[in-house]
């Protein structure tokens, strides 16, 4: 069962800090930055996800924050723990600031659809959303995130770094956007059911 969370959520688009200069409309750079929401924190609990089973995560939006396109070239964990491993990472495009998954099945990007070319190259601009534009060149992106445990440890991580170039320079954006695999006997992680303490959602 998948289950989300969400920690101070502010309105917009889901968990995050920006890196560099990328907010939308500030003039600090005239180049595309990967833009991933307002200060917020939020991610996704699963609490039946067996070892070395593949679970895609899809709930992340992501857009770029003017004309133009930028490639992500690689996406870590931070302050991953219990041997987490992120598999794989892809992106569909989507109309919604706030991606709810494509479903709650246990599967590998490529059963989705979604292609796992790199570098991953997204274009276009974050919609307005107090003024909506079904221009082609305005859109939100879901991000695809393949995780795995290997053991029968709970794992997980405390958010994601996703790297990126724009106009030939590379840039990072930390998003505040966690993921847990519970072991279904975790009685001691915070959120896991067998806790006491998850968090409803």
């Amino acid at each position: 069962m998948k289950r989300g969370f969400a920690r101070s959520m502010a309105a917009g688009l889901t968990g995050v800090a920006l890196s560099a200069c990328g907010l939308i409309g500030g003039a600090a750079a005239d180049y595309p930055h990967l833009y991933a929401g307002d200060d917020a924190r939020a991610g996704v609990i699963y609490d039946d996800v067996a070892p070395n089973q593949s679970t895609t995560v899809s709930d992340l939006v992501v857009c770029v924050d003017r004309p133009g396109k930028v490639e992500v070239t690689r996406v870590e964990s931070r302050e991953a723990f219990g041997g987490l491993e992120l598999e794989q990472f892809a992106a569909m495009p989507t109309h919604e600031a706030r991606a709810s998954g494509f479903g709650e099945g246990h599967k590998a990007i490529t059963e989705y659809g979604a292609q796992i070319t790199k570098p991953l190259v997204l274009n276009g601009r974050c919609p307005d959303p107090d003024k909506p534009d079904d221009s082609p060149i305005t859109r939100y992106y879901s991000l695809l995130l393949q995780y795995a445990r290997p053991g029968t440890q709970t794992a997980g991580n405390h958010g994601i770094v996703i790297w990126y170039t724009s106009a030939g320079r590379e840039h990072s954006l930390f998003v505040e956007w966690e993921v847990l695999l519970c072991d279904k006997s975790d009685t001691t992680t915070e959120d896991c059911p067998a806790s006491g303490a998850a968090v409803a959602g």
